[in-house]
Formats: C-alpha cells, sequence, structure tokens
C-alpha cells in the first residue's frame, strides 16, 4: 500500500516501514530496519552483515538494486 508513494524515489516496502516508524521517533527507524532486513546480533560474529551492508545488497525481483542514487549517500 505504501509502496507505490515512495516507488518513484527508488525505495521499497521495507525503507516505507521505517519511514512510517521514524514519525514517532526518529531513532525507532534503525531498529524497525533491522527487525526488517534480519540484522543483529548473532553467535556467529564472521557471519553477522551490518545493516548497510544488508541494504546495500537488497536487490528488486528483477535483480536491479532499490534506490540506486539514495545508497550513494551511505
Amino acid at each position: 500500500m505504501i509502496e507505490p508513494a515512495i516507488a518513484p524515489l527508488g525505495f521499497d516496502w521495507k525503507i516505507g516501514i521505517g519511514l512510517i516508524s521514524s514519525f514517532a521517533a526518529r531513532e525507532t527507524i534503525i531498529s524497525t530496519l533491522s527487525i526488517v532486513y534480519n540484522v543483529g546480533e548473532s553467535a556467529d560474529e564472521k557471519s553477522s552483515v551490518s545493516l548497510i551492508e544488508a541494504m546495500r545488497n537488497a536487490k528488486r525481483a528483477d535483480g536491479s538494486p532499490y534506490g540506486r542514487l539514495w545508497w550513494r549517500c551511505l
């Protein structure tokens, strides 16, 4: 439902959920995106992926990256 509104920006539903949660408090976007991208502490530190890395590696169904312009800022 939110994806059509944010698709012109190059964002997917995951970023949309983070944006909605960030209206309550700005620091909640990090925890929300960590949950959506399944990033966090794991038993094996070497296999743990950072949130930025997970977001940079996210792909659309056709294999193209999300938010090509936005990720250059990270």
